[in-house]
């Protein structure tokens, strides 16, 4: 989609960094922050999704970087043997699904992980120690991602039961999406989800992309974690109680 006006351009390029703070700070969130707010600002999620996936990458190759004696690459290999065959499924039925049910959903997912984050996080530890659990929230998290940008809540809720460190816990879902992403970049192109006016779009936001990444890695150091991670929760149950509603089933 063209932007129509400066200040749409504006707002998109706010929606991209603030996704690259959440994503950069605690290793996952950019897909359901910006996606959801940018499907509830301007609704064409068709656009937005292959061109936000190119504008993660740069983050994710940075963080992955910087944390690569954190990385288990045996672990990942597993993740992604189960994940991309969904990937695959998810992102054809971004092709072929209705728009306003897709973004329906997409709303429904985001308030029940947003008030998950904010009220029962703290106080409930579930435990995923069975040898099935890792392929299992793999292969979920393969058909959220292809659909949404938004392979992360089985595998994040998988990971915090292993009682990683902030840096470490960061670390094993970054490497992930990078693995995810370069994967996902060229099925998008496959199925005719770029073309020269959305690769332009891209990089005329990258410097937003680049912007938030800074500063989300800079929190990552200075900022405790939970108190972000409670403040994304409420942006989180805003964004997707307005974009369900807005796109109800009549």
């Amino acid at each position: 989609m063209p932007f129509a006006s400066v200040e749409e351009l504006l707002l998109v390029a706010a929606i991209v960094a603030l996704g690259q703070i959440v994503y950069a700070l605690a290793g996952f969130g950019s897909g359901m922050v910006s996606v959801s707010l940018f499907a509830l600002a301007f609704g064409d999620l068709k656009f937005f999704v292959p061109v936000f996936l190119l504008l993660c990458l740069p983050t994710e190759v940075t963080v992955t970087w910087q944390s690569r004696r954190l990385q288990d690459w045996r672990r990942t290999a597993l993740v992604l043997a189960a994940a991309l065959p969904t990937l695959a499924l998810g992102a054809w039925l971004l092709d072929t699904i209705d728009a306003g049910l897709l973004a329906f959903f997409l709303g429904l997912l985001i308030v029940v992980l947003g008030f998950y984050y904010l009220l029962l996080e703290a106080h409930l530890r579930l435990a995923f120690t069975r040898r099935w659990h890792l392929p299992a929230a793999s292969a979920v998290g393969g058909i959220l991602g292809g659909l949404f940008g938004v392979a992360g809540p089985p595998l994040i809720v998988y990971f915090k039961s292993l009682r990683l460190d902030k840096d470490a816990f960061r670390a094993a879902l970054i490497g992930i999406w990078l693995c995810m992403t370069c994967v996902k970049i060229p099925m998008y192109a496959g199925l005719g989800m770029y073309s020269a006016r959305s690769l332009w779009w891209a990089l005329i936001l990258l410097p937003a992309s680049f912007a938030g990444a800074r500063v989300g890695m800079r929190l990552h150091r200075a900022v405790s974690e939970a108190a972000f991670r409670r403040f994304t929760s409420l942006l989180l149950i805003a964004s997707g109680v307005l974009l369900a509603v807005r796109n109800a089933p009549r």
